[in-house]
Formats: structure tokens, sequence, C-alpha cells
């Protein structure tokens, strides 16, 4: 939660979401949507992991040593300290999401995703309004490829860069 004049929060999950049908195709179209945009814009880890202790959490997530959850919790919290500055952006819901088709196929997938509201139908035929994931409208995703980042094979990360530069919030 961001509001331009107080301070940034956070909610987390207790454990991670069981993987359904629903959460499946949520995954699998959030991957076609950030396949088919164009506008990436590409980097790398900073070597200061005491300031951007990301590639330790990383580390520790595929040595074993900090699980999924964890791994995510103080994500949130480098995102959130990173968020409070920025004045214009807001909140939203913070997906991660670790996919692996094989060895040389493994990445971590975030993506900031607001709210909207829609119509739906009642099985009374009523109509009520419906919030919804507004994955139309993604701003602000990133990708990590591990496979690449552990193959030390040059540009592992990629952010959507949408109409405007990436926020550079979500980049550090």
């Amino acid at each position: 939660r961001k509001d331009p004049h107080g301070p940034a929060s956070i909610e987390l999950r207790a454990e991670e979401m069981p993987l359904a049908p629903i959460s499946q195709r949520l995954v699998d179209h959030l991957c076609e949507l950030y396949a088919a945009k164009a506008g990436k814009g590409y980097g790398t880890f900073e070597d200061d992991e005491d300031a951007f202790p990301l590639p330790r959490l990383l580390r520790e997530h595929l040595e074993g040593s900090l699980d999924f959850v964890a791994l995510t919790g103080q994500m949130m919290q480098q995102l959130q300290a990173r968020v409070q500055e920025e004045t214009l952006a807001c909140g939203g819901y913070v997906l991660f999401t670790r996919v692996r088709h094989s060895a040389a196929s493994d990445f971590l997938l975030v993506a900031i995703i607001s709210e909207a509201y829609g119509a739906a139908l009642t099985p009374g035929l009523e109509m009520v309004e419906s919030p919804y994931l507004d994955l139309a409208n993604l701003r602000v995703a990133g990708k990590i490829d591990l496979a690449a980042w552990q193959g030390d094979s040059g540009r592992y990360i990629s952010f959507l860069k949408g109409r405007t530069e990436v926020a550079q919030y979500f980049k550090l």
C-alpha cells in the first residue's frame, strides 16, 4: 500500500499460494504478456550486496537455506524501503513467481499488479461490481533469469519499460 502523502506498508502472505488451475492460468498469462511486450530494459546486479542484498538472498534461496516465503518477504521489505521515497508510486499487489521448465529455463518474475473494477452477474442475474487483477495494464514487472545469472552469461535481468522508463525504485 502506498499513499502519496503517507508511509508505504506491506501485507504478506504467511505461506506460498498453492498451485491451482486459476493461479497457473494467471502465471501463464502474465508470462505471455511479459514476453509479448516490447521495450524492455536490461541490467545486472550491483556489486555492493550490503546496499543491494538481492543476489545474496537469491543465492541463499537457491542453496536451500532461505525458503520462497522468506525470500519474497525480504524482497518486499527492500521494495517497501525503496518505494517510501517515491511520491508518484502507488500501491498494488506484488506477485512473485518462480517458473522452472528445465535446468536451462528457471526464472523469477516479479510484477506489481493493480486492482480494477468491472461488472459480474450473480446466479440470479443481478449485476454487481467485481474487483479483478488488471493484467492488461501491467506497467511494472521484472524478470531474473536464474539460469543465466548462475551461468554468468551477460544480461539476466529484464524490466518492462512501458511508456516511460522503468520505475527507479523497482530497478533498485
